[in-house]
């Protein structure tokens, strides 16, 4: 693996109708729905300006959750006004978390997020360091987990676990 190598994130313009083709799609890990501010995490592009679906995640992520939107003052938006899916072929391009709404909602960009992000093959949340790495250079660097040293990443794998350390973030 170089280790140089510079990964872009997928952007908005991986859509038809996207309103601003230079926004990065979320990556999300990790459990980022717990509420020490007011207001959300991140900002959900909207990737279809004529539908109202606004992108949670560029990826899939837990289908258990509850998750909370909010406008851009940090003001929650009631759940009757919009519809999540963790796992959407929107585009037909790859499965993506999205949001949509019945109605447009442009004068309360930008809309803001929080909620859990990536499972693994067992849908378990991806927020041991170690899990979050090994899914980043496998999913974004190019490597096959067979290039891994699994025994490596169950090593830090177990002393997070001993230590309770977990991460989040977008």
């Amino acid at each position: 693996m170089d280790l140089q190598f510079t990964y872009y994130l997928d952007r908005a313009d991986s859509f038809a109708k996207p309103r601003r083709e230079s926004d990065p799609l979320p990556i999300v890990y990790g459990d980022c729905s717990i509420q020490s501010a007011p207001g959300g995490v991140w900002a959900a592009p909207c990737i279809d300006v004529s539908a109202f679906v606004y992108c949670f995640a560029g990826h899939p992520v837990d289908n258990t959750q509850t998750i909370q939107v909010y406008d851009r003052d940090g003001s929650a938006i009631p759940a009757s006004s919009w519809t999540f899916n963790a796992s959407n072929l929107f585009g037909g391009s790859w499965a993506v978390a999205t949001i949509s709404f019945a109605y447009d909602v442009k004068a309360l960009e930008p809309i803001l997020v929080r909620g859990r992000g990536k499972v693994d093959a067992d849908g378990a949340l991806i927020q041991s360091p170690a899990d979050v790495v090994a899914d980043w250079l496998v999913t974004h660097g190019g490597l096959a987990t067979t290039d891994l040293d699994e025994t490596w990443f169950a090593r830090v794998r177990s002393f997070c676990a001993e230590r309770g350390i977990v991460i989040a973030g977008v």
